[in-house]
């Protein structure tokens, strides 16, 4: 089924009007591969704390990164449907969830199909909470009832429901619908 938006209501439109999407064409944000002149290529991964300097037909080295950090940003804030406060962080992405009854945060740890980009939003509906994510324009389900395992194979969580890369690389706000 497809929806019409309108500041005060929700107009159901047939599939025929729906307007064809333009590609956003956008590219993928890349800050951590560099090629040096010299042919070397560097590679930072800054949540490890490492960089790999590869050298045309000699390797690869790696040299331990040293640093203090204020942290990563918190991109969005949303209230999961256990009443549970949920974060993303962003650069590196992780998502995070702060229990007010208890007064303890919990860093879930990180999602790597969002690699550095972030969630945007987050919904509540019935059990579950979504978000949209950059850079792909993926939505993401998570169920709060089972334990956190984005790489879990078959039945990761959070998973992917869908995913809008060629049209929709930056979503900001998601809503929640009843149906």
């Amino acid at each position: 089924r497809h929806f019409r938006l309108h500041p005060d209501r929700v107009e159901p439109i047939e599939a025929a009007k729906v307007p064809a999407a333009v590609p956003a064409r956008a590219a993928r944000f890349q800050n951590k591969v560099a090629v040096l002149p010299d042919g070397r290529r560097l590679t930072c991964h800054l949540p490890e704390r490492r960089l790999e300097v590869e050298v045309p037909g000699g390797g690869v080295r790696e040299v331990a990164l040293d640093f203090r950090s204020g942290g990563a940003f918190i991109t969005a804030l949303g209230v999961g449907p256990d009443g549970r406060v949920y974060a993303s962080t962003s650069h590196p992405m992780h998502l995070v969830r702060y229990d007010p009854v208890a007064r303890e945060i919990a860093d879930l740890g990180a999602i790597k199909a969002i690699g550095g980009g972030n969630m945007c939003a987050f919904a509540a509906q019935g059990s579950v909470l979504v978000g949209p994510a950059y850079p792909y324009g993926d939505v993401f389900l998570f169920d709060p009832a089972r334990p956190f395992a984005p790489e879990a194979g078959a039945a990761p969580n959070p998973r992917v429901l869908i995913r809008f890369e060629k049209h929709l690389t930056r979503p900001r706000t998601c809503v929640a619908h009843p149906d």
